[in-house]
């Protein structure tokens, strides 16, 4: 399959729900409706029969693990240093920090990687999903909350442990790795497992039609003016870090590899406007920057996906 084929196929399910909003058949209660259906219900229910397919040797111990933070660090350091650079105010900084780290995992990252690696690249998603959420949750707002009230806040990193724990979408793989470790996966009913694979089928489309749906495509010029050296970050130089981790440090398991890239490469979350906008942070350049990084980050990722599956 060409890497052109899956980012073409993303790209018309986000028409598909853009038109829709766009006629008033999915209207702003629908989103907000489906989207809860996605977290809570459909892509938990993804991530936990991939979850079942995981192969310990895919993230060989805690090289894995050293690559990706190392990566998240990176970007926020190199977000922090563009940020300071451009003289923006603390809400801006804030806003970088979250956006410059946050993949579009659950929209973007895992349609794009069941497409182009099929079940391998499930199993790797699970794995990615559960050992990066922990940071997900409190490495980037803990930079946030920092830029915005100049202290570092105990209250906020607990905050930020309680959402993780309490985050279906972390616990999901992370439940049915312990099956796998454990051994005791065999102990499921199998028509349970029909039901979660019916549900995870149906969440790539739902997942993209969302999106679609959510995207504003009015403005765009303007605000790219803006963000582009953070969408730089996001959809380069953090990719960029990874791979070349790897080039360096390969793991044995090349779809591994090639999944955290592309998810590396992902747009930035759409959650983050939410959690933006309730902490104070500068909520109209986040709208921008997630909407310029939707639309540029289709064609972005389909580099990284063809260098990815070529040299690693």
């Amino acid at each position: 399959m060409s890497v052109v084929s899956p980012v073409i196929a993303l790209l018309s399910l986000m028409f598909l729900g853009w038109w829709l909003h766009g006629r008033g058949i999915v209207t702003e209660a629908a989103e907000v409706g489906m989207t809860q259906l996605l977290f809570y219900a459909f892509m938990p229910a993804a991530l936990f029969v991939a979850g079942l397919k995981f192969r310990p040797g895919q993230v060989q111990g805690l090289r894995y693990t050293l690559i990706i933070y190392g990566g998240f660090l990176f970007a926020m350091a190199a977000a922090g240093l563009l940020a300071w650079l451009r003289g923006f105010d603390r809400r801006r900084v804030g806003a970088v920090f979250l956006a410059d780290v946050r993949s579009n995992i659950i929209y973007v990252a895992m349609p794009l990687v069941a497409l182009w690696l099929g079940e391998d690249g499930e199993s790797a998603m699970a794995a990615f999903v559960a050992l990066s959420t922990p940071f997900y949750n409190i490495g980037p707002l803990m930079a946030a909350e920092v830029a915005l009230s100049g202290r570092f806040d105990w209250q906020g990193l607990a905050d930020g442990a309680k959402r993780t724990a309490v985050n279906p979408v972390f616990i999901a793989p992370l439940l049915a790795m312990g099956f796998v470790f454990t051994g005791t996966a065999s102990v499921i009913p199998e028509w349970l497992l029909t039901a979660l694979g019916i549900m995870g089928q149906g969440s790539t489309a739902l997942a993209l039609v969302v999106i679609g749906a959510s995207l504003d495509l009015h403005g765009l010029p303007r605000a790219l003016k803006g963000c582009w050296p953070d969408l730089a970050v996001k959809l380069v130089l953090l990719p960029l870090f990874v791979f070349a981790c790897y080039l360096v440090w390969p793991l044995s398991d090349k779809t591994a590899m090639v999944a955290t890239v592309i998810t590396c490469a992902a747009s930035p979350a759409f959650n983050c406007y939410i959690i933006g906008r309730s902490i104070g942070l500068d909520a109209e350049y986040l709208s921008g920057l997630l909407a310029c990084g939707t639309v540029i980050g289709a064609g972005t990722a389909a580099v990284w996906m063809a260098l990815a599956s070529a040299f690693l």
